[in-house]
This record gives C-alpha cells, sequence and structure tokens, in this order.
C-alpha cells in the first residue's frame, strides 16, 4: 500500500520552501505529496492532471530527498507553477468613493491604520464670479456621497446656466441627472448633454491608470521596479517561484515599459523590461464596465437640441490582454451599433478595433475605427488612427480621418514631433494639415525651438513656421522667450514675418502672482500684459492689449459652509481639507507647493485640495512644541470632489514630563549636581534646575547644594494634562 511508505518531511518546490511537514513518498518510479501541502503552489491544470486522490504525484525524476535535512526537493517547469497577483499602489478612486460612505469602509491598508481617521462633512459651498463683462454664481451642497450643483454666469452676449444631482454607491457605481459631458460611440467623442445618466464606474473612477504585465519568476527572488526615469516605484521580500501578473496603478496610457529587476537567494540578478501601459478601454478578465444614458445634446456647449440621445455601452474583460465591448445609440431616425475589441497583446502596442453600422431611414452604411498606440525604442511613441463613421449628433455626414503622431527623444538633448492629419466629407471634401517640431536643449536653461506647419483646408493653403529661443532662470522663477514666425495664415496670405518677445514671471508656490508680457512686431504690432494672483480666499486677474486699448479683469472666490467653520477658498472643483492639529504654529505640508500653519486654534486648513487624488499630508517635526510627540506625522486621504474633510490629531499627542526646581538660584544651585530620589538611586539635577526623573512616584528629592543644607524638595502642585513642566519646590530639612 503506498500510504505504508508515506514519511513526514519538509516539501521544496523550484527553491522556496513551501511546507516544514508533510506527507510525502519517493519511490523508483514516482513522487508523491499531501494535496493540501502543495496544491496552492501549482497551477489548476496541473493539478488536475495529477491528482491521484488525496494525494499529487509526478515521476520520480522530478524529485530529490535530502536525508540529512528531511527535505524532499521537487523541480518542474514554469508552466506547472501556480498564478499570483502582485499589486503596486492602488486605486484611489475606489478608496475616495468608500470614504463619502464612511471611513470604516476603507481598506485595512497599514498606513491607513495607523493615521487619524478622515471624515467628509456636509457642507454648501457658494462660487461667486464677477468681473468687466462677466456675472455668475454658482452653488454646490454635498452630503457623503450626495451632491447637488447648479451655476449661472452671464456676460454681454449670452448666458450659462448648469445644474445636476449626483450619487455615488459605495461600489463605484453612479447616477447622476441633469447637465452632464460624457463620450460617445467608438471614437470616445465628448459632448455635453441633459438628461439621466447611471454606469457601474463613474466617469472619475476610470483614470486611474491601471496596468497589467506577466512575469515568470523561477527562482525565489525579490524584485524591485524602476519606472522608465530609473525612479524605484516598489521593492518586495523574497517571493516564491510562479507566474505572477503585476498590476499597478498610476501608469501612462502610452505604451511604456516597467523595468523588473529579480536578485535570487544566491545574489543572480536579471533585468526584464515590461510591457508597462493602461488604457481607459482595457479591463481586468472577467470585468465588465456599462453606462446608459438618455440626454439632449448641446450643439457648441450651448443650446439644448431635440430629441433626445439614447446611448447604451458595455464592455467586458476577456482576457488579460483583451477586451471587448459593445456599442449602441438612437437618435431620432438615425441608430448606430458598432463591436469593439481592445487589445494589448502585443509588449509595446495598445490597439482598439470597432466595426458596425450607421442607419438612418432603415439605409445603413458600414463604419470603422481603429488606432494604435506604440512605444518605438523606449525612446520615441506613435499613435496611427484611420476610422470612417458617421456622427450620431448634429452633422450626419459621414467622415473619413487619418491621424498619424510621432513624438519623444531622438536624442538626449533633441526632442520632436510630427502630426498629420487627414479628414474628408464626401468625395470631393478633402482637409489635411501637417505639423514638425523639434526641441533642441542647449543648457539647463536654455533651448531652442523649430516648428513648421502646412495646411490644405477648403478654399485654403498655405505653410506657417517658426523659429525661437527660450531662457529660463530657475531661481527667480521666471523665463524669458522670443519667436520669429513665417509664412502665411487664414487671415493673411501676405504676412510678413512675425517676431515675438515675452517674459514670464510664476510663483513657485500654489499661491502667488502669475504676469505675462509680450511684445509682437511685424505687419500688424501688438502688446498683450497679463497679470494673476493667486491666494488663499480666491483668484483676479487683469488683461490689456494695444489692440483694443481696453482693460478687462475678473475676480472669484467660493465661501464654504461647514460645521467646523465658515471660510474663504478658490472657486472651482477643489475640496477643503481641515485639520484639527490641536497645536498652534504646527507647520503641515501637502506636496511640494502647499504648506499651511496651525492657527490659534489648531487648526491647519487647506483650501485647493484636487479632486479626485490620494492628498498626501505630511507634519513637520520641527515645528512641535518641545516635549511633544505626535503619534502620527501622515495621513493620506482619498479625496473626490467638491467636498470638506475633516481630520482630528487631537487624540494622537502624548507630552513627556519635565521636572524643575522653582528658583533654583535661591537655593544656591549654580551648578549640576546629584540627589537622591525617595528609594536613594541618584537623580542629576543641572544648574538651570532641571531634574532627571521619570516619574511622581520618585519624589520626594533630597538635594544637597554647595553652601548649603540639606533640602527636600517636593511638587508645588500636581501637573495639568496639557502641562509639560512640573515644578518642584525645595525647604530646609533635615536628611535622616
Amino acid at each position: 500500500m503506498l500510504a505504508a511508505a508515506w514519511l513526514l518531511a519538509a516539501v521544496e518546490l523550484n527553491g522556496a520552501l513551501i511546507s516544514r511537514g508533510a506527507q510525502v513518498q519517493l519511490s523508483e518510479r514516482d513522487c508523491s505529496v499531501e494535496i493540501s501541502a502543495i496544491a496552492r503552489a501549482l497551477s489548476a491544470e496541473h493539478l488536475a492532471r495529477h491528482r491521484q486522490g488525496p494525494a499529487w504525484s509526478v515521476p520520480a525524476q522530478h524529485c530529490s530527498f535530502d536525508e540529512s535535512e528531511g527535505l524532499l526537493k521537487i523541480r518542474l517547469p514554469q508552466q506547472a507553477l501556480a498564478s499570483r497577483t502582485l499589486t503596486l499602489g492602488q486605486s484611489s478612486g475606489l478608496q475616495s468613493v468608500a470614504l463619502l460612505h464612511d471611513a470604516l469602509h476603507l481598506s485595512p491598508q497599514p498606513e491607513l491604520l495607523t493615521q487619524p481617521p478622515a471624515r467628509v462633512l456636509p457642507s454648501a459651498a457658494l462660487d461667486l464670479f464677477a468681473g468687466s463683462d462677466l456675472m455668475g454664481a454658482g452653488l454646490v451642497l454635498a452630503r457623503g456621497p450626495l451632491s447637488v450643483t447648479a451655476l449661472e454666469q452671464r456676460t454681454k452676449q449670452f448666458g450659462f446656466g448648469r445644474a445636476s444631482a449626483e450619487y455615488f454607491f459605495s461600489d463605484g457605481a453612479q447616477i447622476r441627472a441633469g447637465d452632464f459631458r460624457t463620450e460617445t460611440g467608438v471614437e470616445q467623442r465628448f459632448g455635453e448633454f441633459q438628461g439621466l445618466l447611471v454606469t457601474n464606474r463613474a466617469p472619475a473612477l476610470r483614470g486611474d491608470g491601471k496596468a497589467e504585465a506577466p512575469l515568470a519568476i523561477q527562482n525565489p527572488s525579490r524584485v524591485q521596479f524602476f519606472d522608465r526615469n530609473g525612479v524605484a516605484v516598489f521593492s518586495s521580500e523574497i517571493l516564491p517561484p510562479g507566474n505572477y501578473v503585476i498590476q499597478g496603478y498610476g501608469a501612462s496610457t502610452v505604451p511604456g515599459f516597467l523595468e523588473a529587476r529579480l536578485v535570487d537567494v544566491n545574489g543572480i540578478t536579471q533585468t526584464v523590461a515590461l510591457p508597462w501601459s493602461a488604457d481607459r478601454r482595457l479591463l481586468s478578465p472577467g470585468k465588465t464596465e456599462w453606462e446608459a444614458f438618455a440626454g439632449r445634446p448641446r450643439q457648441f456647449a450651448a443650446e439644448l437640441t431635440s430629441p433626445a440621445l439614447v446611448s447604451a455601452r458595455l464592455r467586458w474583460g476577456l482576457h488579460e490582454f483583451y477586451t471587448i465591448g459593445l456599442h449602441a445609440e438612437w437618435l431620432a431616425s438615425r441608430y448606430r451599433q458598432s463591436l469593439e475589441l481592445n487589445s494589448r497583446a502585443m509588449p509595446s502596442v495598445l490597439a482598439t478595433a470597432a466595426i458596425g453600422q450607421s442607419c438612418e431611414h432603415h439605409r445603413c452604411a458600414l463604419q470603422w475605427f481603429a488606432e494604435a498606440r506604440a512605444t518605438l525604442n523606449k525612446r520615441l511613441t506613435g499613435i496611427l488612427a484611420a476610422s470612417d463613421l458617421t456622427p450620431i449628433t448634429f452633422n450626419a455626414q459621414q467622415q473619413r480621418a487619418v491621424q498619424l503622431t510621432l513624438s519623444g527623444a531622438i536624442t538626449p538633448l533633441l526632442t520632436g514631433n510630427v502630426h498629420l492629419i487627414t479628414q474628408g466629407q464626401g468625395p470631393d471634401s478633402s482637409q489635411r494639415i501637417t505639423a514638425i517640431s523639434l526641441q533642441r536643449r542647449l543648457s539647463g536653461h536654455a533651448s531652442l525651438q523649430f516648428q513648421a506647419r502646412h495646411h490644405l483646408l477648403s478654399g485654403d493653403h498655405g505653410w506657417s513656421g517658426l523659429l525661437g529661443f527660450s531662457y529660463s532662470l530657475a531661481r527667480h522663477h521666471t523665463s524669458v522667450s522670443s519667436a520669429l514666425s513665417l509664412g502665411s495664415n487664414r487671415s493673411s496670405l501676405n504676412q510678413g514675418p512675425d517676431f515675438r518677445v515675452s517674459a514670464n514671471l510664476n510663483s513657485p508656490n500654489l499661491y502667488g502672482p502669475q504676469i505675462n508680457a509680450a511684445q509682437n512686431l511685424g505687419p500688424a504690432d501688438r502688446t498683450d500684459i497679463f497679470a494673476r494672483y493667486a491666494s488663499p480666499y480666491g483668484d483676479g486677474s487683469m488683461r490689456a492689449d494695444s489692440v483694443t486699448n481696453k482693460l478687462s479683469w475678473s475676480a472669484s472666490t467660493r465661501l464654504w459652509m461647514t460645521p467646523e467653520a465658515f471660510l474663504f477658498a478658490p472657486a472651482g472643483e477643489d475640496n477643503l481639507v481641515i485639520q484639527h492639529i490641536g497645536q498652534p504654529a504646527v507647520r503641515l505640508r501637502h506636496g511640494g507647493r502647499d504648506a499651511q500653519v496651525a492657527d490659534t486654534q489648531g487648526r491647519v486648513i487647506f483650501r485647493k485640495a484636487p479632486p479626485w487624488t490620494d492628498s498626501i499630508y505630511t507634519v513637520d517635526p520641527k515645528s512641535l512644541p518641545f516635549g511633544a510627540t505626535l503619534a502620527a506625522h501622515r495621513v493620506a486621504i482619498p479625496l473626490a470632489s467638491n467636498r470638506a474633510y475633516l481630520v482630528d490629531y487631537r487624540g494622537l499627542w502624548s507630552r513627556a514630563q519635565h521636572w524643575r526646581i522653582l528658583a533654583p538660584e535661591s537655593i544656591g544651585l549654580t551648578e549640576a549636581v546629584l540627589a537622591r530620589d525617595r528609594h536613594g538611586r541618584p537623580v542629576f539635577v543641572t544648574a538651570d534646575g532641571y531634574a532627571d526623573l521619570q516619574s511622581a512616584d520618585s519624589l520626594p528629592l533630597y538635594l544637597n547644594p554647595k553652601a548649603q543644607q540639606a533640602l527636600l524638595c517636593t511638587l508645588v502642585r500636581p501637573p495639568a494634562a496639557h502641562e509639560t513642566e512640573a515644578l518642584l519646590t525645595c525647604t530646609n530639612q533635615q536628611v535622616l
């Protein structure tokens, strides 16, 4: 019987210990291990093929037994090993939605468990806009995952009004009623609509930049990952052999590579370039994304048109390299259907292909779309797109288009871009634009630019060019540039050379001034001046030019109303983050540009926290009060948009007690001495009266300074909870 020959031994698979004690058997023909000890390390296909009842069995040549260590060593081909997932980073979008519902719903990551909790406050934000030709107001009401937004702006020529309500579900789904922007068709054409939108993944969550790449680890190894700039983004512990799927967030939508360095237990290093890119249209295997909406389209972002457009889209992750999609749209008597395939099967290429039909009054025409984005030699990126489509809104004529773009670094000092686009409607209508640009870096401060452009449009054709020079003074945050423009344009076919000189001053901080001045010399002389000042309470700007001889201005601000505070901030979709640090004058920093100091109430307020980001705030330890310790110096808050957040540090403070003798000069304490506590242990006392005591249990303190008789030191009064210093008073006593 096989069972009678089984032994208890440790098991090693491809160099990695997978069990410290399991039932094993090794004969001349077979090698067997109990199934529970090895199943997790094997692929499902291999396990099913070699399972024999409660045991896994393979030919004996795959195994060897070390009697001195009681170790069964197994060596299997790479394809027999289990598939594992290794995730770099996290999806901040889903964390942002989870926080809208409840801070407790955040994933139990170590960095989130050790930081002070953040919560979302009910809030109202009133935006005000004013200017020489602008008046307007906006209102945002938000409570958790629900928000209502209204905006009205007026100029002398037109009015602009928008209103919507939206709700985020905890799994990332969203329902929105009112005005919204979304994409239509396989061409992903953005448009504005007024109606109702429902999706299982909110548009704000689709830009996480999730990438996936396979990595085979043949021996136990430590893996380090580096981005295209050579910056380390992740370092793992020693990983067992296996077929890994590396997943990461924040990858570029342009195909690129992630460098993986594998260092095995013997110190042998192997470098692998993994294809690393992301696309909104690519989903993980088995994942689905759908969206449906019905809404009246806005023509040129202004007037509403009728009837309403009805659209539905479904995408499904078919494979780690493939995602399929279905699109359907209806507008009155017109409708379109398309089948879409997205792929990253080739390491350096992201590809999309779609085919379908566009119909009107039961007459249908074939439509198709193809796009490929590729990385060439790890330096250049290219985009090639071609389509023959009929838009579903407004102009219903069939449009053909071809686009080619090449860009990237030609040499370490020379970058370039080539752009070609051709499009047409009908048999005789064709338009073409070709552009090329080069930039040569001369030094760390100076660069040369060259641009050339040729256009062939309806009733017009010509060329134009530009030769420019720019110089930046990084220390003074200033740049100066000049450009010579040549060629014709649509406004004047005989326009001569145009020379432009400009100077720019930008603040290195989040708030501060921005000044731009430019002078054009040529057939039409022109002077332009623009100045803007961004403050924590709002923005203001002025613009003047020599053509209109007018000075225009604009200003905006936002009034936040929350249970914690009423305060002003810049207008927009940014968030308000209030952090109760509990001590005045403590400094917190957000990124490299926004640093704020706690007010007299111990509050640190960030008025311009960017939406849909994982914002990290750090405490400057040098700004903490003497003797005080803060348990957490860093907090990461996954932010949504137009929300107010509260972070409370006040329960994380601890204070070291300092024991000081009151008026040490009055008792003749002129130099450091050794005293004795109540237990007879020596206690060091400095010349300025500080005693090295650990607690009040060591009191009273027996002190014998020079030229003085023995003194007995006791507490003046017990220190309050918020006090870091305890005072001692010393009186004459006879030391027994």
